[in-house]
């Protein structure tokens, strides 16, 4: 493997580059495949993403670390350890076909529709000023899933708050002030979960997790939590990154897809010693698999193999609405001019300013 040539970046500043593509590109002019520590190899290439992408030695967590250290003992550990984007091999298996199933469950106009309501509800006054924008940009697609769990209209506020505090405790390299926040955030999340009267998803991931086989009824809620983290980063950036596209709404969603997809990578790591494109990895690498390498074309916006995303459909709805709500209001255009980046190894989130703010 080669360590790449280009001091100006490296993969993971590249999530937050102006124009993540040319990073790539520089990068992989040493090879598809680069090492950048702390990460054994970087996938360069379509290619090579999915061959880690479906490689059976290549998981999400270390080996004999289900749960990472710092979040053990915590209610942020508790959600961790039961996500079915954090498990392989046969647990995974069964909950993400009840979990993708569930989703499926619900029409696609459904949510579109109920997308639709709650951008006219948290955005009834047009154009929202930047800070707003911002706001609305995390809150529509937790809401719209909070609606669909039976998460009450009154947990809105703070919702987005909670979610956004457990999405920085679990991220990788969190501070220990992050992780306390992201922790008491999961204690509150898992609060509100006890107390709802269960809405059609929550309703179908039950269902299915009985087809399934699944006896843990725990599973259901800490799942449904799951989503609400899930959600968070990736539509927020999705529906940010579309107010600079061009086009209809649907056309401006589908080139963010395919050019600066807002999750840009993900992570793996080898279970047993193996390779990765002809090349060797120890027990315990870690593998950086790049989602936005430009050849991909967005086929890998929403991952590939065993954990892609199954909630694509929710995704480009939601961020479908939300663009033709907000750009019914030609001087929303104004407060969408300006924005920095969301601090993040792998989300790609502009976070809307005022004109002259300091990026």
């Amino acid at each position: 493997m080669t360590r790449c040539p280009f001091s100006l970046s490296d993969p993971v500043a590249a999530v937050t580059h102006p124009d993540p593509r040319a990073v790539y590109r520089r990068l992989a002019a040493a090879g598809p495949l680069g090492a950048f520590p702390p990460f054994a190899a970087v996938t360069l290439s379509p290619a090579l993403a999915v061959e880690a992408l479906t490689h059976p030695l290549l998981g999400v967590r270390p080996p004999g670390e289900p749960v990472p250290a710092a979040l053990q003992e915590t209610a942020a550990g508790v959600v961790f350890a039961a996500l079915v984007r954090m498990r392989d091999g046969a647990a995974h298996t069964r909950l993400k076909a009840a979990l993708s199933a569930a989703l499926e469950s619900i029409p696609v106009e459904s949510v579109a529709a109920t997308a639709q309501r709650l951008a006219g509800q948290l955005a009834a006054d047009l154009p929202l000023p930047p800070a707003a924008l911002t706001r609305f940009c995390y809150a529509l697609p937790l809401c719209v899933l909070a609606d669909a769990i039976g998460l009450p209209p009154e947990s809105r506020p703070t919702l987005v708050d909670e979610v956004l505090a457990l999405v920085r405790c679990i991220a990788p390299g969190g501070k220990p002030e992050q992780l306390a926040a992201g922790s008491l955030a999961a204690e509150t999340l898992l609060a509100r979960v006890e107390c709802v009267t269960p809405g059609p998803l929550w309703q179908a991931l039950a269902a299915a997790c009985e087809r399934e086989g699944i006896t843990d009824g725990s599973l259901v809620p800490l799942n449904l939590i799951g989503l609400l983290f899930q959600a968070c980063e990736g539509t927020a950036g999705l529906i940010g990154q579309s107010l600079q596209a061009e086009g209809t709404p649907a056309a401006r969603v589908a080139q963010v897809l395919q050019e600066t997809p807002p999750i840009q990578n993900t992570r793996r790591v080898a279970q047993a010693a193996t390779q990765l494109g002809g090349c060797p990895l120890a027990k315990g690498d870690q593998v950086l698999v790049v989602l936005g390498v430009p050849d991909a074309a967005g086929a890998l916006a929403f991952g590939a193999g065993a954990h892609a995303c199954p909630g694509r459909h929710w995704a480009e709805a939601i961020a479908e609405a939300a663009v033709a709500h907000l750009l019914a209001c030609p001087a929303q255009r104004l407060h969408a001019a300006a924005y920095r980046w969301r601090a993040s190894a792998n989300a790609r989130v502009p976070e809307f300013t005022a004109q002259g703010d300091a990026p």
